[in-house]
C-alpha cells in the first residue's frame, strides 16, 4: 500500500492553469448538440414538407386521372352512340336500297308482257307463262315451225338482253288429208332479274 501511496505522491499534480478551456469545451459540445438537434428538426421539417408536397401532387394526379376517366367514359358513351347510329343508318340504307330495287323492278313484268304482246306473230297463241327465278317460261301453239322461228326472232328483238331458247317442240301426227297441224312449244326467256 505504501508503494501505491508513494506512486500517487510521486505523480505530478495537475493544476489547471487555464480554467476557461473545459468551459469552452462544454460550450462547444452543447453547440454541436444544438446543431445536431437543429439538423434533426430541420430534416424532419423538410421530410414532412416533402411528404406534404408529394401528397398534394398525388392528390392532384388522382383528381386529374378521375377527370380523364370521366372524359374517357363520356367519349366511350359517345362512340357507342355513334356505332349504334352507324348500324341504324346502314340498316336504313339497306332498306332504302331494297325499296329502290323493288320500285325499279315493279314495272319489269309489265314491260315484258307488253313486249311479248308486240312480239307474238299472228297465229301464235300463248297458253302459259310462268316465272322461274329470272326466267320466263312460255308455252303455247303455233301453226308451223316457221311461226316458232319468227317468234324467237321477234322475242330477241323486242326484249334486248334476253336469250330466248327453244326447249321443246311437239308436233302431233299429220292428218290424213295432209293439212299441217299446230306445233306445241316451250320457250324460256331470261329477262327478269333473279331474286
Amino acid at each position: 500500500m505504501n508503494a501505491g501511496a508513494s506512486a500517487d505522491a510521486n505523480a505530478p499534480a495537475f493544476i489547471n492553469l487555464l480554467p476557461h478551456r473545459p468551459a469552452a469545451r462544454r460550450q462547444r459540445e452543447h453547440g454541436v448538440l444544438r446543431q445536431l438537434a437543429g439538423g434533426v428538426l430541420l430534416g424532419a421539417a423538410l421530410a414532412l414538407a416533402a411528404g406534404m408536397a408529394l401528397l398534394i401532387a398525388i392528390d392532384g394526379q388522382a383528381r386529374q386521372q378521375a377527370t380523364w376517366q370521366a372524359a374517357l367514359h363520356e367519349r366511350e358513351g359517345a362512340l357507342a352512340a355513334a356505332r349504334l347510329a352507324q348500324r341504324e343508318t346502314a340498316a336504313l340504307a339497306a332498306r332504302q336500297h331494297a325499296v329502290h330495287l323493288l320500285q325499279s323492278r315493279r314495272n319489269d313484268a309489265v314491260m315484258v308482257l307488253d313486249a311479248l304482246a308486240r312480239a307474238v306473230p299472228a297465229g301464235v297463241s300463248l297458253h302459259s307463262l310462268r316465272q322461274e327465278g329470272g326466267r320466263l317460261v312460255l308455252a303455247g301453239r303455233a301453226p308451223s315451225q316457221q311461226a316458232v322461228s319468227a317468234l324467237l326472232l321477234a322475242l330477241a328483238q323486242a326484249l334486248p338482253g334476253s336469250t330466248p331458247q327453244l326447249q321443246e317442240v311437239r308436233s302431233p301426227a299429220p292428218a290424213s288429208d295432209g293439212v299441217e297441224l299446230s306445233v306445241h312449244w316451250t320457250l324460256p326467256v331470261d329477262v327478269l332479274p333473279g331474286d
